[in-house]
């Protein structure tokens, strides 16, 4: 991933740097481990896109089911799972993977510039492993997490309410997110918004707009 939507330095540097998490600051496992040994008939969805477009996963990721074992039944029913619930749990938690390498290093170094802050579509179990088990607690001034804002990306929704909690023209605010739906919604509301990916690419990147030496 090299592509970036916003091709050019904006004039003006930015006062927030605001972050996707995954496929930007974490590493992402496909979610096809749900159907162990199962080939996809002809015609069928692959499971990535079931996955994204799943009832239940965006209900799960808008907090409206208060547990997982509630939506793995939901999303068992919809999908189609051949894992038991005690499988399912260590499953889900390995989605997220793990830092990028460079991750860490160039949060400590960003956040000693700009006030950093986080637009995430998530859940609680993947946030809280990130926040604690992947060390991201104390990067962000501010989290904008899907199940707890009860929208996700790239509903025009979102983008609004975390702007209203920023209090920054929007303009002045730089996002990098992996998903080209999610960097045009945010431009649309005149965010300076860029498509990236994590480590390497998301350095370079930086460096290119002068945010990094």
């Amino acid at each position: 991933m090299t592509e970036t939507y916003q091709a050019k330095k904006p004039a003006a540097p930015p006062e927030v740097l605001l972050f996707d998490l995954g496929n930007i600051l974490v590493r992402l496992n496909f979610a096809d481990c749900f159907w162990p040994g199962r080939t996809l008939e002809l015609g069928e969805l692959p499971y990535a896109e079931r996955w994204a477009g799943s009832r239940a996963v965006y209900a799960y990721e808008t907090g409206q089911m208060a547990s997982l074992d509630e939506f793995f039944q939901a999303a068992r029913s919809e999908m189609g799972f051949s894992v038991t619930l005690e499988e399912f749990g260590p499953l889900f938690q390995q989605i997220i993977g793990d830092l990028f390498p460079e991750t860490a290093p160039l949060l400590s170094a960003l956040q000693a510039a700009y006030p950093l802050m986080l637009l995430s579509n998530t859940n609680q179990e993947h946030w809280i492993y990130c926040r604690d088990v992947l060390n991201l607690k104390g990067f962000f001034q501010e989290e904008f997490l899907s199940f707890q804002m009860g929208l996700m990306k790239p509903d025009p929704r979102i983008f609004q309410r975390a702007l209203a909690r920023i209090r920054h023209d929007p303009e002045n605010i730089w996002y990098f997110d992996d998903r080209e739906e999610n960097v045009l919604a945010a431009q649309k509301h005149g965010i300076c918004a860029f498509r990236s990916w994590g480590g390497q690419t998301l350095v370079r990147q930086l460096r290119e707009l002068g945010l990094i030496e």
